[in-house]
């Protein structure tokens, strides 16, 4: 796809639409794909369910939030990641889910450490996917270079 093509695509589509498109050529590598999901399971289940799942690596997770303006959202994991001995979360490998998880609680001590933490998350305002579609209009640049230029 040429640039005028894109440019073209992108602006036919409203910015809910302009992100799912581009999540078909991002593959769950960029910040659109992930902090919905990982915004998903924390309020499935709340920090601990984030990291129990093990599949998201904070840090990069709070360079997102924070390039989508979502600060409080980043602070909030900065803090919960700063529980762990070291402010180093163990990340799930091969392992078997529930070994994960009871490393995570006994590393944190208990499933109930980021109760505080939770009920800060869940009573920020809805921006996440606002801020995304934001980001995301105002990166098209980037999203261009880094997907289509090649292709």
């Amino acid at each position: 796809m040429d640039r005028e093509e894109f440019d073209q695509k992108c602006s036919s589509l409203d910015d809910e639409a302009l992100v799912y498109w581009l999540q078909q050529y991002t593959m769950d590598e960029d910040l659109i794909d992930v902090i919905p999901y990982a915004d998903a399971e924390i309020k499935n289940g709340g920090l601990f369910q984030y990291y129990g799942n093990g599949s998201f690596e904070a840090e990069q997770h709070i360079k997102f939030l924070e390039l989508i303006g979502a600060n409080e959202h980043a602070e909030i994991i900065r803090q919960s990641l700063a529980r762990f001995p070291g402010g180093t979360q163990p990340i799930r490998t091969d392992e078997d889910p529930d070994e994960h998880h009871e490393a995570v609680a006994e590393l944190i001590g208990g499933t109930k450490a980021f109760y505080d933490l939770d009920d800060r998350y869940f009573a920020l305002p809805e921006t996440l996917e606002e801020s995304i579609q934001r980001y995301v209009r105002q990166h098209l640049d980037f999203y261009f270079d880094e997907y289509f230029k090649d292709e």
